[in-house]
Protein backbone atom coordinates (compact mmCIF):
# COMPACT_ATOMS: atom_id res chain seq x y z
CA UNK A 1 0.00 0.00 0.00
CA UNK A 2 2.88 1.94 0.36
CA UNK A 3 5.96 2.47 -1.94
CA UNK A 4 9.41 3.33 -1.09
CA UNK A 5 10.01 7.16 -1.34
CA UNK A 6 13.92 6.65 -2.13
CA UNK A 7 12.58 5.20 -6.08
CA UNK A 8 11.58 8.85 -6.20
CA UNK A 9 14.83 10.71 -6.28
CA UNK A 10 13.35 13.61 -6.94
CA UNK A 11 11.71 13.84 -3.48
CA UNK A 12 14.68 14.55 -2.10
CA UNK A 13 14.79 18.45 -3.58
CA UNK A 14 11.84 19.29 -1.37
CA UNK A 15 13.53 18.02 1.79
CA UNK A 16 16.49 19.59 1.18
CA UNK A 17 14.25 22.68 1.05
CA UNK A 18 12.51 21.76 4.24
CA UNK A 19 13.06 25.14 6.07
CA UNK A 20 11.80 27.05 3.75
CA UNK A 21 8.70 25.29 3.10
CA UNK A 22 7.58 25.72 6.78
CA UNK A 23 8.53 29.50 6.80
CA UNK A 24 6.05 30.27 3.93
CA UNK A 25 3.70 27.79 5.30
CA UNK A 26 4.11 29.41 8.64
CA UNK A 27 3.44 32.87 6.83
CA UNK A 28 0.09 31.71 5.53
CA UNK A 29 -1.25 29.54 8.41
CA UNK A 30 -3.62 31.92 9.64
CA UNK A 31 -4.73 33.48 6.63
CA UNK A 32 -8.53 35.21 6.85
CA UNK A 33 -11.13 33.11 4.98
CA UNK A 34 -11.82 34.43 1.89
CA UNK A 35 -13.70 33.49 -1.34
CA UNK A 36 -11.80 30.35 -3.31
CA UNK A 37 -10.25 32.42 -5.82
CA UNK A 38 -8.14 34.75 -3.35
CA UNK A 39 -5.02 34.04 -1.58
CA UNK A 40 -6.68 31.36 1.50
CA UNK A 41 -7.42 28.17 2.42
CA UNK A 42 -10.26 25.60 1.44
CA UNK A 43 -12.10 25.13 4.72
CA UNK A 44 -15.25 24.10 3.06
CA UNK A 45 -17.25 21.52 5.36
CA UNK A 46 -16.44 17.96 3.32
CA UNK A 47 -19.62 16.02 4.61
CA UNK A 48 -18.27 12.57 3.09
CA UNK A 49 -14.69 13.14 4.65
CA UNK A 50 -15.36 14.17 7.98
CA UNK A 51 -17.19 12.14 10.85
CA UNK A 52 -18.62 15.61 12.81
CA UNK A 53 -20.48 13.32 15.18
CA UNK A 54 -16.93 12.45 16.88
CA UNK A 55 -15.90 16.31 16.77
CA UNK A 56 -18.42 19.32 15.10
CA UNK A 57 -15.39 21.28 15.65
CA UNK A 58 -13.84 18.60 12.95
CA UNK A 59 -11.80 20.17 9.90
CA UNK A 60 -9.60 19.55 7.23
CA UNK A 61 -8.16 22.52 5.01
CA UNK A 62 -6.25 22.39 2.07
CA UNK A 63 -4.07 25.80 0.43
CA UNK A 64 -4.34 24.57 -2.83
CA UNK A 65 -1.28 25.57 -5.25
CA UNK A 66 -1.87 23.34 -7.94
CA UNK A 67 -5.34 21.00 -8.58
CA UNK A 68 -4.85 18.19 -11.46
CA UNK A 69 -2.86 20.99 -13.35
CA UNK A 70 -5.03 23.66 -12.54
CA UNK A 71 -3.00 26.42 -11.16
CA UNK A 72 -4.04 28.61 -8.28
CA UNK A 73 -1.90 31.93 -8.99
CA UNK A 74 -3.08 33.80 -6.14
CA UNK A 75 -1.82 31.08 -3.60
CA UNK A 76 1.47 30.26 -5.13
CA UNK A 77 2.24 34.28 -5.68
CA UNK A 78 2.26 34.11 -1.89
CA UNK A 79 4.31 30.99 -1.18
CA UNK A 80 7.18 31.86 -4.31
CA UNK A 81 9.71 29.06 -3.05
CA UNK A 82 7.01 26.36 -2.62
CA UNK A 83 5.77 27.26 -6.14
CA UNK A 84 9.10 27.27 -7.67
CA UNK A 85 9.86 24.00 -6.69
CA UNK A 86 6.29 22.48 -7.65
CA UNK A 87 6.81 24.11 -11.07
CA UNK A 88 10.68 21.92 -11.43
CA UNK A 89 8.33 18.69 -11.75
CA UNK A 90 6.21 18.49 -14.28
CA UNK A 91 4.57 14.94 -13.38
CA UNK A 92 3.43 16.62 -10.25
CA UNK A 93 -0.55 17.10 -11.03
CA UNK A 94 -1.56 18.47 -7.85
CA UNK A 95 0.33 19.95 -4.87
CA UNK A 96 -1.43 21.67 -1.41
CA UNK A 97 -0.50 22.22 2.03
CA UNK A 98 -2.82 19.70 3.75
CA UNK A 99 -4.10 20.43 7.62
CA UNK A 100 -5.76 18.73 10.11
CA UNK A 101 -7.33 20.02 13.13
CA UNK A 102 -6.77 18.48 16.41
CA UNK A 103 -9.59 15.62 17.10
CA UNK A 104 -10.21 15.12 13.52
CA UNK A 105 -10.91 11.74 11.68
CA UNK A 106 -10.98 12.20 7.77
CA UNK A 107 -13.27 8.72 6.97
CA UNK A 108 -12.71 6.09 5.43
CA UNK A 109 -12.30 7.27 1.32
CA UNK A 110 -10.87 6.05 -2.05
CA UNK A 111 -8.70 8.88 -4.67
CA UNK A 112 -9.92 9.91 -7.96
CA UNK A 113 -7.99 7.34 -10.11
CA UNK A 114 -4.83 4.46 -10.09
CA UNK A 115 -3.06 6.63 -12.31
CA UNK A 116 -1.07 8.57 -10.34
CA UNK A 117 0.77 8.59 -6.79
CA UNK A 118 0.22 10.06 -3.60
CA UNK A 119 2.72 11.38 -1.30
CA UNK A 120 2.88 13.43 2.12
CA UNK A 121 6.21 15.49 3.49
CA UNK A 122 5.35 16.02 7.17
CA UNK A 123 5.96 19.61 7.84
CA UNK A 124 3.81 20.37 11.06
CA UNK A 125 3.90 16.69 13.26
CA UNK A 126 2.60 17.02 16.64
CA UNK A 127 3.21 14.04 19.28
CA UNK A 128 0.48 11.61 20.14
CA UNK A 129 -2.39 9.90 18.66
CA UNK A 130 -1.85 10.61 14.36
CA UNK A 131 -1.91 8.73 11.61
CA UNK A 132 -2.59 7.34 7.91
CA UNK A 133 -3.76 3.66 7.50
CA UNK A 134 -4.09 2.19 3.73
CA UNK A 135 -6.30 -0.73 3.40
CA UNK A 136 -5.04 -2.29 6.70
CA UNK A 137 -1.26 -1.01 6.75
CA UNK A 138 -0.55 2.05 9.51
CA UNK A 139 2.31 4.76 9.05
CA UNK A 140 2.59 7.59 10.97
CA UNK A 141 3.98 11.08 9.62
CA UNK A 142 7.29 11.86 10.77
CA UNK A 143 9.15 15.69 9.80
CA UNK A 144 10.63 15.74 7.22
CA UNK A 145 10.00 12.45 5.73
CA UNK A 146 7.78 11.22 3.22
CA UNK A 147 5.45 9.08 3.06
CA UNK A 148 4.26 7.79 -0.39
CA UNK A 149 1.31 5.38 -0.93
CA UNK A 150 -1.39 4.33 -2.99
CA UNK A 151 -4.27 6.76 -3.35
CA UNK A 152 -6.84 4.76 -5.30
CA UNK A 153 -6.85 2.25 -2.04
CA UNK A 154 -9.32 3.06 0.63
CA UNK A 155 -7.39 5.16 3.06
CA UNK A 156 -8.25 7.24 5.95
CA UNK A 157 -5.99 9.87 8.73
CA UNK A 158 -7.04 10.88 11.83
CA UNK A 159 -5.42 13.59 14.36
CA UNK A 160 -6.39 13.10 17.61
CA UNK A 161 -3.48 15.25 19.53
CA UNK A 162 -4.55 19.18 20.47
CA UNK A 163 -2.27 20.47 17.62
CA UNK A 164 -2.86 21.02 14.16
CA UNK A 165 -1.08 18.19 11.52
CA UNK A 166 0.43 19.77 8.60
CA UNK A 167 1.67 17.88 5.79
CA UNK A 168 2.70 19.10 1.61
CA UNK A 169 0.41 16.71 -0.46
CA UNK A 170 1.27 16.19 -4.31
CA UNK A 171 -0.01 13.73 -6.62
CA UNK A 172 2.28 12.53 -9.40
CA UNK A 173 2.15 10.57 -12.51
CA UNK A 174 5.24 8.30 -14.13
CA UNK A 175 4.49 9.77 -17.49
CA UNK A 176 4.09 13.51 -17.61
CA UNK A 177 3.01 13.61 -20.94
CA UNK A 178 0.09 12.29 -20.17
CA UNK A 179 -0.62 14.50 -17.58
CA UNK A 180 -3.41 16.85 -18.84
CA UNK A 181 -5.03 13.58 -20.32
CA UNK A 182 -5.20 12.28 -16.96
CA UNK A 183 -6.56 15.20 -15.42
CA UNK A 184 -8.98 15.37 -17.87
CA UNK A 185 -10.33 12.43 -17.46
CA UNK A 186 -10.53 12.74 -14.38
CA UNK A 187 -12.32 15.59 -13.96
CA UNK A 188 -14.60 14.86 -17.19
CA UNK A 189 -15.56 11.64 -14.47
CA UNK A 190 -15.95 13.10 -10.62
CA UNK A 191 -19.00 12.74 -8.70
CA UNK A 192 -17.61 14.40 -5.50
CA UNK A 193 -19.95 16.54 -3.68
CA UNK A 194 -16.53 18.73 -2.63
CA UNK A 195 -15.63 19.49 -6.13
CA UNK A 196 -18.90 20.11 -7.82
CA UNK A 197 -19.96 22.27 -4.97
CA UNK A 198 -17.67 24.72 -6.42
CA UNK A 199 -18.47 23.84 -9.62
CA UNK A 200 -20.08 21.73 -12.38
CA UNK A 201 -17.83 19.62 -14.46
CA UNK A 202 -17.58 21.20 -17.28
CA UNK A 203 -15.74 24.80 -15.27
CA UNK A 204 -13.81 22.57 -13.76
CA UNK A 205 -12.93 21.08 -17.62
CA UNK A 206 -12.48 24.83 -18.68
CA UNK A 207 -9.97 25.65 -15.70
CA UNK A 208 -8.14 22.84 -16.84
CA UNK A 209 -7.75 23.88 -20.78
CA UNK A 210 -6.54 26.95 -19.19
CA UNK A 211 -4.17 25.52 -16.80
CA UNK A 212 -5.26 27.74 -13.48
CA UNK A 213 -8.71 29.30 -11.65
CA UNK A 214 -10.34 32.49 -12.24
CA UNK A 215 -9.20 35.49 -10.16
CA UNK A 216 -11.27 38.05 -8.83
CA UNK A 217 -14.24 35.77 -9.18
CA UNK A 218 -14.61 35.48 -13.04
CA UNK A 219 -15.81 32.49 -12.95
Amino acid sequence: MFYNSGDFPWLKKFQFHFDELKNELNAIKNLPKKPLYENTWGNEDRPTYLNKDENKNARWDTFVFKFFNIEHLPNMASCPKTAALIKQFPQIITAEFSLIKPNTHILPHTGYSDKYKRAHLGIIIPEGDLGLKVENEIKKWETNHWLVFDDSKQHEAWNKTSSERVVLMIDFIDDDAQSKNICKEILSKTNDPYLLSIAPKEKWLEWLDKGEFPIEGNA
